[in-house]
């Protein structure tokens, strides 16, 4: 199927290879996402607002990556069971879940993007690296600005207590991601 595609549009063997990858990468994390949300069929609607909004986040700043299907299965299921049906219910004051995502958003800032060597390696220069990396923090910055928001106004939702947890565990994956980058760089 891929060598008709590329003989009509007459694409390179890269720009194959590219879609090719794009193409694994999409059916692996729909299935992914629709296995996870099998364990939420009665918050299916929280469910997806948490997978949109750690979409946003996590595509902009990048982080920790498993190794395997299973592994980044196993993990991103842990990560929604923690934030739909556990974390929701222990209580923080509102001024110390914004904070906290105020906290989150200088993390991000301060620390994202987390970049693999092969995605880096995309940007032919450092000016298009700093252009890119400056819209992806914008965009951060402006979901988490929008969720405080959003935060005040509704506090006590289940969407804002679910979105806090994504966020803030997405910027305590980011933080391990750096550091274990680092410590590679070291060694």
């Amino acid at each position: 199927m891929l060598q008709k595609i590329q003989t009509k549009y007459e694409l390179t063997d890269y720009q194959t290879k590219l879609l090719k990858y794009y193409l694994m990468v999409f059916f692996g994390e729909t299935g992914k996402l629709l296995a996870i949300g099998c364990l939420f069929p009665n918050q299916y609607p929280i469910y997806l607002w948490c997978v949109l909004l750690l979409a946003v986040i996590h595509t902009a700043t990048g982080g920790a990556h498993c190794h395997t299907y299973l592994g980044c299965l196993a993990a991103s299921a842990v990560l929604f069971v923690l934030c739909i049906d556990v974390l929701p219910y222990v209580e923080i004051l509102l001024i110390w879940r914004i904070t906290l995502l105020i906290a989150c958003g200088i993390i991000n800032c301060h620390i994202g993007p987390v970049m693999t060597r092969e995605r880096r390696a995309r940007f032919q220069d450092e000016e298009r690296l700093a252009k890119s990396t400056k819209r992806a923090l914008f965009r951060v910055l402006s979901v988490i600005g929008c969720f405080i928001i959003y935060s005040c106004c509704y506090p006590e939702t289940i969407l804002a207590k679910a979105g806090f947890w994504i966020i803030l565990l997405d910027a305590l994956q980011l933080t391990a991601a750096k550091i274990t980058n680092l410590i590679r760089k070291e060694d």
